[in-house]
C-alpha cells in the first residue's frame, strides 16, 4: 500500500505563522493531522485559535529566529507542550517591508538585517531542531526559498541572495543529516498574491512580468503552495532529500 498523507501524532513548528503564507502552512499542516507549534515576532494568536477551533493542538511562541537562545527555548517550550519535532518549515523571513533599491544603494544595515533573519534565522531553527532529530532518526525541515533566487528581481538584491543562500544551506543540510534519515528540502514560490505582496509598491506591474512567462498565467494562491509543503512533511516524500521543488506555475524548469 502506498503510504498517506497522515501527520497525527507528528508536530510542526512553522515560523513567520502568525499571517500570510506562515498562517496557511500552519492551517495545512494542522489539518492534516499535525500539532502546530506557531512561532512569529508579531501575534501568533490568531492562528492558534482558527486550529482549535478546527479541532487541532496548537501553541504560540513569540520567538525571534536571529537569536539562537530564542530558538532554542521556543522549541523546548513545544518539546513540553505538543511532544518531540517532526516537522519544521521555515518560513519567516523579511520582504514585505523591503524597498526596492539598485543594489549599491542598500543600505548595510538592511542588507546585514536581511541576512540574519532569511539565512542565519533558518540556520538557527535548523540548529534548534536538527539534534532531537538526529538522536530519534526522522523528521523533515522544509526551508522556504524563492523563485528569484534563479530568475534574479530587479531592486532586491539582498533578498534574492538570501534566498540563494537557503538552498545551498538546504542541500549541505540535507548532506550533513542524511545518516540520520532527516530530510531537508526546499520549496521554490513564485510571487504569491497575499497580504504581503498585494500591498508593496509596483506589485501588479510585477505580478503582470512574472505571470506572463509561466505556464499558468496566474499569480500563485497559497493553497497552491502549501500541499507540496504538507507532502514534503508527510511520508510520501520518505526519499527525497537534498531538492528544490519549484512551485511557479511553470515559470523555469530545473
Amino acid at each position: 500500500m502506498p503510504p498517506t498523507v497522515d501527520l497525527k501524532n507528528s508536530t510542526a513548528i512553522v515560523t513567520g505563522a502568525a499571517r500570510g503564507l506562515g498562517e496557511a502552512i500552519a492551517l495545512a499542516l494542522a489539518q492534516a493531522g499535525a500539532a502546530i507549534g506557531v512561532f512569529d515576532v508579531s501575534d501568533g494568536a490568531a492562528t492558534v485559535s482558527k486550529i482549535q477551533d478546527a479541532g487541532g493542538r496548537a501553541i504560540f511562541l513569540r520567538c525571534d529566529i536571529a537569536d539562537f537562545r530564542q530558538c532554542r527555548s521556543s522549541v523546548m517550550e513545544v518539546e513540553k507542550a505538543l511532544g518531540s519535532v517532526d516537522i519544521l518549515v521555515n518560513n519567516a523571513a523579511l520582504y514585505a517591508d523591503l524597498e526596492r533599491q539598485d543594489f549599491d544603494a542598500i543600505d548595510e544595515k538592511i542588507w546585514d538585517a536581511v541576512m540574519t533573519v532569511n539565512v542565519t534565522g533558518v540556520w538557527n531553527m535548523c540548529r534548534a531542531v536538527g539534534p532531537a532529530m538526529r538522536a530519534r532518526r526522522g523528521g523533515s525541515i522544509v526551508n522556504i526559498s524563492s523563485s528569484t533566487a534563479r530568475t534574479g528581481a530587479l531592486g532586491m538584491a539582498h533578498y534574492v541572495t538570501s534566498k540563494a543562500a537557503v538552498v545551498g544551506l538546504t542541500r549541505a543540510l540535507a548532506r550533513e543529516l542524511g545518516d540520520s534519515q532527516v530530510r531537508v528540502n526546499a520549496v521554490s514560490p513564485t510571487l504569491i498574491a497575499n497580504e504581503a505582496s498585494i500591498g508593496r509598491k509596483g506589485f501588479e506591474i510585477t505580478s503582470k512580468r512574472a505571470t506572463s512567462q509561466q505556464c499558468f498565467q496566474r499569480s500563485a494562491a497559497m493553497d497552491d503552495i502549501t500541499g507540496t509543503i504538507v507532502y514534503l512533511a508527510s511520508d510520501l516524500s520518505a526519499f527525497v532529500t537534498g531538492q528544490t521543488l519549484a512551485v511557479d506555475g511553470g515559470l523555469d524548469f530545473l
